[in-house]
Order: C-alpha cells, then structure tokens, then sequence
C-alpha cells in the first residue's frame, strides 16, 4: 500500500471511530451494524477527507481548516444526526429549551459545532499529518474523485435527512 494510500485510509479511520467512541455516542459494538457503519464512514470519513481536500487546494492553515469543521459540524449535526433542529431531547439535556429560536438551537449548535470543528475534523487531520508528515500538503484525491465524493456524501447525507428516521445524538442510536 502506498504512503498516500495510507494515509488516506488512517485518515477515515480515524475521522469514522475517533469521535463517536470519545464521546460514547455510538457504543463500540454498534460499529459491526452496516447500515451504522456505513453512515458514519460517510459522514465522517468521507466528509472530513472532503475537508481536508479544500482546505490543501485552498492553502488553509489548521485554523481554517478548524473552521471548516464548523460548516462540516453544521452537516453532521444538522441534516444526519438532525440535533441543531431540536427543542428537547438533546444529547445533552441541559440544552433542551434553551437558546431555541427560528427552529434553532443556537447554544447547542455552537457547542456542538465547536467540538466537532476539533475532534471530529481538525483531530484526525493533525493526526493523520503527524503519522505521515510528506502528505500534508499533497492532494490526496483528482478533482473529478474529489467531486464524485461531495455528490456521493450530500446524496447520502439528504437521503438521511429526509428519511423519517430520527436519531438521537449523533449517528443511528435508533438500530
């Protein structure tokens, strides 16, 4: 396996496992489900290469891609785990009815926003870089496999949202 290869791969690792099992969200033996598997590779493996992609083509510093992992949190919590939608039954239940406007929870939002930006995207990213230092800079992908990705994640990610599934906390505590 090559170096990019590599390097590819210990990133959606990383990104895919990393959050979920800090913050217990998805128990560690929900990860052998498939369908729960397969949404959190996407929406987390899938999207934070996505992430670090833009922010290689566009030059960004660790603070930009921190703050790309606010626009990727807004998708993750909002249209796959749908929690910036809700009023009550928060992950965190000192959340629920508080700072609720316009369908909107804007304190949860920003806290949850603010996490993931770290832990869920700039984490596994420095991470990745640290186990492979010669690829940080590099394009991992072409831009046609970059934009075939982003078609595929915001497929999934719709599919998601607009099924009547509704999950609790993050990605599917429903199975």
């Amino acid at each position: 396996m090559r170096h990019r290869a590599k390097a590819v791969a210990t990133l959606i690792a990383v990104s895919t496992i990393f959050p979920e099992l800090v913050t217990g969200s998805t128990p560690i033996f929900k990860f052998v489900y498939p369908v729960t598997l397969f949404i959190l590779f996407v929406g987390y493996g899938l999207a934070v290469l996505l992430v670090r992609e833009i922010a290689v083509r566009l030059r960004l510093s660790y603070w930009g891609i921190y703050l790309l992992g606010f626009a990727y949190a807004i998708v993750n919590e909002g249209l796959l785990a749908k929690t910036l939608l809700l009023n009550q039954a928060l992950p965190i239940e000192q959340y629920n009815h508080y700072g609720y406007f316009a369908g909107v929870s804007f304190p949860w939002t920003l806290t949850i926003s603010a996490w993931h930006a770290l832990a869920s995207v700039l984490l596994p990213i420095v991470f990745t870089y640290w186990l492979f230092p010669g690829e940080k800079r590099e394009r991992w992908v072409r831009n046609r496999t970059l934009a075939e990705l982003a078609v595929f994640v915001v497929l999934i990610t719709g599919l998601v949202f607009f099924s009547p599934i509704r999950m609790r906390g993050t990605v599917p505590l429903y199975l």
